[in-house]
């Protein structure tokens, strides 16, 4: 049963639920180009993480309304350590892309935040950039596409 809701703009929709006394907020994301992204949060209270399920097309547009959704949700949450989950996802995104991704982040006051990514392993070319060009602008991420390898060093 979803409590998912469309509205005729194909804006951003958030609706909170309870799975396994976790609480998840589900947000779906329609650029312009019709290219639809999920976002499923997850805030895991008692190791002070909160995980981004995220599957479906990934552009610029996506990102940049996907960023300030999660921006709001560490901020409610007062969490600065985020596992992203994107095995799912399907990149449109070119590679000046990817590059300036790191830079968007650190002008919208996402520079002290600690991320893991999962990756889907068709992507890692892509991905293994976006690490570099992140750590060369000072940013705390890695890349894995083992989840425990991931949770531990985020949680380390």
């Amino acid at each position: 049963m979803s409590n998912r809701k469309k509205d005729r703009a194909g804006s951003t929709a958030c609706f909170f639920h309870k799975v396994h006394s976790t609480p998840r907020i589900d947000i779906s994301l329609k650029s312009a180009k019709i290219t639809t992204m999920k976002m499923k949060v997850s805030h895991h209270e008692d190791q002070k993480y909160l995980e981004a399920v995220i599957d479906g097309g990934l552009d610029m547009e996506s990102f940049d309304r996907a960023l300030a959704e999660m921006n709001a949700v560490m901020d409610r949450h007062q969490c600065r350590t985020v596992l992203y989950d994107l095995r799912q996802i399907q990149i449109k995104l070119e590679t000046h892309e990817i590059y300036y991704i790191p830079q968007l982040l650190c002008d919208k006051g996402n520079a002290d935040i600690k991320r893991a990514v999962l990756y889907p392993e068709n992507f890692e070319q892509d991905f293994t950039f976006f690490e570099t060009v992140s750590t060369n602008q000072g940013l705390n991420i890695r890349i894995f596409s083992n989840e425990k390898e991931a949770l531990d060093w985020l949680l380390s």
